[in-house]
């Protein structure tokens, strides 16, 4: 088969790939004097669903940015035991139903039997104790801490002391 490139109208041939194996998922691979390229086949994407808070109820979105560490205040926040581990859902499945609304840098929480709360996600540990050294994974790294208020919140829903930080910095 023959591809005509729109770009100076060269002609390559389809292929196989540099290691004369067929492309897997839908990859055409056009060989050529110049060289070879990889062509994806068209793909979309049908549904996005942000995580702000680790283990927690996400926020479906028809756009974001993709940052350094992945997606745009996907899983930024995480809730962490007064000892700097943190928390996962398969720890405390009740974390599923903690349902999140993010509107600039203030996120909302709702979960059943809780009031709900609304914060300022603080970025810069400028007060006296707001950095907390937390370990996710095996991984250690700084946490910022989010503030008693929504520390104390996730205290009593899941009946443990814990902190929220944010492990972007």
């Amino acid at each position: 088969m023959l591809f005509r490139s729109l770009c100076g109208g060269r002609t390559w041939r389809c292929g196989t790939n540099v290691d004369n194996k067929r492309p897997a998922n839908g990859m055409v691979v056009l060989r050529g004097v110049t060289g070879v390229i990889e062509i994806m086949a068209k793909r979309s994407i049908a549904e996005l669903t942000i995580y702000p808070i680790k283990a927690c109820g996400g926020i479906p979105v028809t756009a974001t940015m993709l940052e350094r560490r992945g997606l745009r205040d996907d899983r930024r926040l995480m809730i962490v035991t007064i000892d700097g581990q943190f928390v996962t859902q398969r720890e405390h499945p009740r974390l599923a139903l903690v349902q999140p609304q993010l509107e600039n840098a203030r996120i909302s929480l709702t979960a059943p039997g809780m009031s709900p709360i609304a914060f300022d996600v603080v970025v810069t540990g400028e007060r006296p104790g707001d950095r907390h050294e937390v370990e996710v994974w095996g991984d250690r790294c700084v946490g910022i801490d989010q503030g008693r208020e929504v520390g104390e919140w996730f205290s009593r829903y899941l009946h443990l002391p814990c902190r929220l930080v944010d492990r972007k910095s």
